[in-house]
């Protein structure tokens, strides 16, 4: 298999594969230059010691054998002396002839003619060789040359070869043993390697699960990855992203469904009244109001029916934006000018007596506007459901935390059974109770929802035929303001 359909299959294998693969190759071509070094350094310390001894063994028997000079009047006994049953030795002079050599071992080593100019040098032309390695029909060979006679005057040279068998054998012994240690560190170091990768790429594994299942749909899927390292970080951002993303296909779908609620509602509402102008409309221009009187009641019919679909209209717009999101700007406000200011409203509207109860200084964090509609709005209501010589009360007190402000009046009630529907979309109570309610059922919803954006609540105490109370309750300034702090 050539290298580039390796790395070809290699590509297409799996990310864990191609880590454990990569890492091992790279432990491979690591032990490989090791082993090579350490191959090469090893032969080369045993030859050099090799090559050492034999010099030594060339001295000692140069020493032995009396003065310098004497070495050659017996070149037998001298080359008997310095061999032995690893070595062979042989005595040349300086013209480089031989003039004896040692009879074989019990080892039978077979000498190997050497290269002398390489090893003793010849006349001053080159540097002596440390060593020579030579071939022979027993097996590789490494001679030395020891000079023989005075110091810089030679008068020939003493060359010993020793076999390699014994240190190509240790270094056979330490390839096998390293290469028995590189097995064993590359299983090691793959095992250890698959089960680390695998450990990591879990958490990988859960990004791309999680990513899998949001893109499947579900939202509420995150890959929850722990840790501070860069899995971590990656799964942290993914987690992040999809909650963003789920916050704005949340907001994308409230807006729709506002959007949808707001048409059905508004179809629904306006079917009746839209019917009811379209048929005054063709009697008009049909001319069947002869009769002035007629036609004065048909025009006020028709002005207080586009009256009540533009209020309808106007308060579903209301409703709409509160729900897409609230521009409100909250503020501390003092509670009693706003309780006097919309009970002088309400009164010059309704013809009704309405007073006012604060005890003490209270301030409110809350929206000005909307307060004042939230209140004019439960007057309203109040006005509608009571008698018209009954007053309708505002009384504010706080437990320090909160401050909770009652509209209270005195007229037929809410059953228990009711109260739970009062702030939904459109429900009137029966108009039996109330002959002068023109409302189209969005006022208390509405009052729901602004007070839900000023971080209040809206609540209702009642009994049929008793009046009812309606309680605001809203964060006191000086609590909020401890709380921010």
């Amino acid at each position: 298999m050539t290298a580039a359909r390796l790395l070809r299959r290699l590509s297409r294998a799996g990310l864990r594969w191609r880590m454990i693969l990569t890492y091992l190759g790279i432990l491979v071509a690591a032990l490989a230059v090791v082993g090579v070094f350490q191959y090469i350094a090893l032969q080369s310390f045993l030859r050099g010691e090799l090559a050492g001894s034999l010099r030594t063994e060339a001295r000692y028997a140069l020493q032995s054998s009396g003065p310098p000079g004497a070495a050659l009047d017996n070149p037998d006994g001298l080359v008997r002396s310095a061999s032995s049953p690893a070595v062979r030795a042989a005595l040349y002079d300086t013209s480089l002839n031989r003039l004896a050599l040692s009879p074989p071992g019990p080892r039978a080593a077979a000498w190997a003619v050497p290269d002398l100019a390489l090893l003793a040098g010849k006349a001053g032309q080159r540097a002596p060789a440390p060593y020579q390695v030579m071939g022979s029909s027993t097996g590789d060979v490494l001679g030395v040359a020891v000079s023989v006679g005075p110091k810089g005057s030679p008068v020939g040279f003493l060359v010993l070869e020793g076999s390699l068998a014994p240190l190509d054998s240790t270094l056979l012994g330490d390839l096998i043993i390293f290469c028995v240690a590189a097995f064993l560190s590359l299983l090691l170091a793959g095992t250890v390697t698959a089960l680390f990768t695998t450990r990591v790429l879990r958490r990988l594994e859960r990004v791309s699960e999680a990513a899998g299942a949001v893109a499947a749909g579900d939202l509420n899927r995150r890959a929850s990855v722990t840790g501070t390292d860069e899995l971590a970080t990656l799964g942290t951002a993914f987690d992040h992203m999809v909650d963003r993303l789920q916050r704005e296909i949340v907001r994308q779908q409230e807006s729709e469904d506002a959007m949808r609620r707001f048409l059905a509602d508004a179809s629904h509402e306006l079917r009746t009244p839209l019917t009811a102008l379209r048929g005054n409309l063709d009697l008009l221009r049909r001319g069947a109001f002869t009769d002035t009187g007629d036609l004065a009641t048909a025009l006020s019919d028709m002005h207080q029916t586009v009256v009540r679909m533009s209020r309808l209209v106007q308060d579903l717009l209301t409703l709409t934006r509160l729900e897409h999101g609230s521009d409100l700007v909250l503020t501390p406000i003092e509670v009693e000018p706003v309780l006097h200011e919309v009970a002088r409203a309400g009164q010059l509207a309704h013809d009704r007596t309405i007073t006012v109860e604060v005890s003490g200084k209270l301030r409110v964090v809350s929206d000005s506007d909307a307060l004042h509609r939230v209140f004019l709005n439960l007057i309203d209501n109040a006005a509608k459901y009571s008698p018209d010589d009954t007053p309708i009360q505002l009384r504010a007190h706080t437990d320090g935390q909160r401050v909770a402000i009652d509209v209270v009046d005195q007229g037929v009630g809410i059953p228990t059974e009711e109260q739970a529907l009062i702030f939904q979309r459109f429900y009137r109570r029966d108009k039996m109770r109330s002959p002068r309610s023109t409302g189209v059922g969005l006022g208390l919803s509405i009052c729901q929802a602004l007070v839900g954006h000023l971080g209040g609540s809206i609540a209702v105490r009642s009994e049929s035929g008793n009046g009812c109370t309606f309680i605001i309750s809203l964060p006191a300034a000086h609590h909020a303001n401890q709380v921010a702090g």
